[in-house]
């Protein structure tokens, strides 16, 4: 039978079971579970009965008592994003013309409401972003609010204390007071350097992977994008280190390690060039007619390359392609990788990576090199995790694989969500479900709380709202 919610709720104390706790709540996930749309219509209704007549109750307790509620078995579900009661109810009317109206088994709108009446069957996995997707001020709301968030930004902080003002969170978050054009654009500027863009990348990652599962959300696959294998191997236990003393060493000697290739002059720079809205035909023709060497960095999907070159040959290209009607842009950061010229980085990092014992994931992890799940012999992961450094980034073949291999459900893990939009472009058409945990023109709680909705609903984030 159903579950009789005017009694639940009435039942529901303040002090009620609560799915997540903020300092400043600026919006809360409402999730409902049925066994029939008839029956989550009823529940829709009666929770719109019960604040029509509770004009003050709190959507904080209202939010934990529709949480706490058991849904296993329960395949019909609806998550809503609200900011208020009154706004909780308007999406309720508004969910329920859409369920009685809508043909597909699962849908969502922008505005914060997602629903499904039959699970997504499938693996999830977890996509780690590289070095592009950083931002001044990324995850500062989400580092207020949890722990787990604002623990991996100390230990960044206390990488470097040796060095006097190289602390990299003053870059990553400046006072707002003193923020102006100008320091924007120096610490924007600072924040692409390799060292400092990929650690802030891969804190990021580590950071939002921990939260998730502190609430519950675990891969049964992970993939990494570009320098965002290094958030992916030591995610999925490829890095054997015991605590974070042992991982902060890693990094300093990383980063040492490539300090190294750049002393000695073997690291090339150009340009990166993306390319996007053209036919890879066309895009190939004009790379064969340039005079000098142009290199395929990264096959992100249909709809987006980046090409690499030396600067001239570079804005040429980005004139010609856009003639062509090609959308094009050049990124702001100009090393070799991902082509042979950074065959340098490979060997070094192959040499160091055997020298810390680089192990076979506990986690099946894939690799953007090979487009296949890493090797098992701890030799050949060292090996393919260092040539991924001058091989093309091979993510819309990856992805592909990904899912005949049965994943249905991407979660990025990092920030901006940019792979989020490449995974939509690679598999459409096909049945799945790409979410990005972060977003820079979305609140940090919002996006996570779009994210573990978007998975109560479809069924792949476990037969349970979120935990508190």
């Amino acid at each position: 039978g159903g579950i009789n919610t005017h009694a639940v709720l009435e039942e529901a104390p303040a002090s009620a079971q609560r799915p997540l706790s903020f300092a400043r709540r600026e919006c809360e996930l409402c999730v409902f579970a049925a066994a029939s749309e008839a029956e989550l219509l009823a529940q829709m209704q009666q929770v719109q009965g019960y604040i029509e007549n509770n004009p003050g109750v709190a959507l904080l307790d209202l939010a934990a008592t529709l949480a706490a509620r058991d849904c296993a078995d329960k395949p019909v579900r609806l998550a809503v994003l609200a900011g208020d009661v009154a706004e909780l109810a308007k999406k309720l009317q508004q969910a329920a013309k859409k369920i009685a109206e809508a043909k597909s088994p699962r849908w969502m709108t922008r505005t914060g409401l997602v629903f499904s009446s039959q699970p997504l069957q499938g693996k999830l996995a977890f996509l780690f972003p590289g070095e592009g997707s950083q931002y001044l001020n990324m995850l500062a709301d989400l580092a207020q609010q949890f722990p787990e968030v604002r623990e991996w930004f100390d230990f960044w902080q206390g990488l470097y204390d040796e060095q006097p003002g190289s602390t990299r969170t003053d870059i990553l978050f400046p006072p707002a007071s003193e923020l102006d054009d100008e320091l924007r654009r120096r610490l924007e500027a600072r924040l692409f350097d390799m060292d400092v863009g990929s650690e802030a990348v891969f804190v990021a990652s580590q950071a939002l992977f921990s939260l998730l599962g502190a609430l519950g959300v675990e891969p049964d696959a992970m993939l990494g994008h570009s320098t965002g294998e290094s958030s992916a191997l030591a995610a999925s236990g490829a890095i054997a280190f015991t605590d974070r003393e042992q991982l902060a060493d890693f990094i300093r000697e990383l980063n040492q390690v490539y300090r190294g290739v750049l002393d000695g002059g073997g690291i090339a720079t150009g340009a990166l060039l993306t390319v996007g809205a053209l036919k890879r035909e066309l895009v190939d023709r004009h790379i064969a007619a340039c005079a000098a060497p142009v290199s395929v960095a990264m096959d992100n999907c249909q709809n987006q390359l980046v090409l690499f070159a030396d600067r001239a040959t570079v804005e040429g290209l980005l004139q010609l392609l856009s003639e062509e009607g090609g959308i094009c842009s050049i990124l702001p950061f100009d090393r070799a990788y991902h082509t042979p010229l950074f065959a340098a980085v490979t060997s070094a990092f192959h040499q160091y990576y055997h020298a810390v014992g680089l192990q076979a994931p506990k986690t099946p992890l894939y690799s953007c090199a090979s487009a296949g799940l890493f090797p098992a012999d701890s030799s050949a992961v060292c090996e393919l995790a260092a040539a991924q450094w001058s091989n093309t980034v091979r993510f819309r073949e990856t992805i592909a694989n990904m899912h005949r291999d049965g994943v249905r459900y991407f979660v990025e893990v990092g920030p901006s969500g940019n792979l989020t939009g490449f995974v939509n472009d690679i598999l459409g058409g096909e049945e799945y479900l790409a979410i990005a945990s972060n977003a820079r023109k979305r609140s940090g709680v919002e996006q996570l709380f779009n994210l573990l909705g978007s998975l109560f609903a479809c069924g792949g984030g476990g037969n349970t709202a979120p935990a508190p």
